[in-house]
């Protein structure tokens, strides 16, 4: 049985595996996908949730896209606002890869369904016309990354359950 192969671990090592040449990485979710880009050796870019100090779109670009971004990798944001939507969508429109670690529109909790990862990725992919790579479920990416780290070559004999079963 192998657990905790969860898409915020994925995602790195998605990247490095097939975009060695990505250094800077701006990134929207949790502190653990922060970790997880960092562990890979990555800049992990992102805006902090006091946002509140960044005043314009202009200070944004300043402050964020000057660094360089080679990919983007969208995860669940507790904290999404317009200005980290505003900074993914230049950085992909500029030719950044563009990763979300799941679709998922959204998650049950206590009867009311609340947006998720596939909601917030919807803003970036409509205003850049531009589809992300999933690297979490549905897609068969964690399947084909998990064998290959466990040297499981029968994949026949291998059942991926997700959290939304």
């Amino acid at each position: 049985c192998i657990r905790d192969s969860c898409s915020s671990m994925l995602a790195p090592k998605y990247l490095a595996k097939n975009y060695p040449e990505v250094k800077n990485v701006y990134y929207l979710g949790y502190i653990n996908l922060k970790s997880q880009l960092e562990k890979y050796g990555y800049t992990a870019i992102g805006v902090e949730d006091n946002h509140t100090k960044l005043t314009s779109y202009d200070e944004v670009i300043k402050t964020y896209l000057s660094r360089g971004i080679h990919a983007v990798v969208v995860g669940y944001d507790h904290y999404i606002n317009a200005f980290k939507i505003y900074m993914a969508s230049i950085a992909v429109s500029k030719g950044a890869r563009f990763l979300a670690t799941n679709s998922d529109p959204s998650y049950d909790v206590k009867g009311r369904l609340m947006p998720d990862t596939g909601a917030m990725l919807s803003a970036i992919e409509v205003s850049t016309g531009k589809k992300a790579e999933i690297v979490g479920k549905p897609s068969k990416i964690p399947f084909d990354l998990i064998c290959e780290d466990h040297g499981i070559k029968d994949r026949s004999k291998v059942l991926m359950i997700g959290d939304t079963i």
